[in-house]
C-alpha cells in the first residue's frame, strides 16, 4: 500500500510541475501578445491584440469575423453568428464578454445611472441602449465630462473617454 501511494505522489507532483511550467508559459505568451491602450484617462490598461480577439469571437462560436476595429476601449465587428444571422458585435477586452448588438439590455437605464452614481460619477446624461451596450455622459470627480461604454449586463463601465 505505501509503494502506491508514492506512485500517486510522484504523478502529483509530475502533474503540479507541469500546470506551473504550462501556467509561466502561459504568463510570458500572453505579456508578449498584450499591447497597452493609453486613451483611458492617460492611465495604463491592457487589452487584447487583434489576433485574440479574433480567437475570443470564434470561441464564442461566431464565424467569418469582419472589420475588426479597436475604438472607444472595445473591440467591434461584424460576425455571422452560429445560426447564420449576421450582427455587429462589441467585445470586453479585459473580460471576453461579446455584447451584440441585436440582444437586449439586462438592466434599466435607472440601473445604469444608479450604478454610474455609486461610481463617483455626476451630472449623468444622454443614457442610451445603442448597439447592444450602454452609453453615457458624465462628469468624474474631477470635473472633467466623459464619454462612458457601459456593460449591458451588469453597469460596469467599459471605457470611459475625456470629451
Amino acid at each position: 500500500m505505501k509503494h502506491r501511494h508514492s506512485h500517486v505522489r510522484v504523478a502529483l507532483l509530475a502533474l503540479a510541475l507541469s500546470a506551473a511550467g504550462t501556467a509561466s508559459a502561459q504568463r510570458a505568451d500572453t505579456a508578449g501578445a498584450m499591447q497597452a491602450d493609453t486613451s483611458h484617462h492617460g492611465a495604463h490598461q491592457t487589452t487584447m491584440t487583434e489576433a485574440q480577439a479574433r480567437a475570443a469571437l470564434e470561441g464564442e462560436g461566431f464565424r467569418n469575423v469582419r472589420d475588426l476595429e479597436f475604438e472607444h476601449g472595445l473591440w467591434s465587428a461584424d460576425v455571422d453568428s452560429a445560426d447564420g444571422n449576421k450582427n455587429d458585435v462589441y467585445l470586453d477586452p479585459a473580460t471576453g464578454d461579446v455584447f451584440p448588438d441585436n440582444a437586449p439590455a439586462r438592466i434599466s437605464e435607472n440601473e445604469v445611472r444608479a450604478s454610474l452614481t455609486a461610481g463617483g460619477y455626476q451630472h449623468i446624461d444622454d443614457v442610451e441602449f445603442d448597439d447592444g451596450i450602454w452609453k453615457a455622459e458624465a462628469r468624474n470627480a474631477e470635473g472633467q465630462k466623459l464619454n462612458l461604454r457601459i456593460a449591458p449586463t451588469d453597469g460596469r463601465v467599459l471605457h470611459e473617454r475625456i470629451d
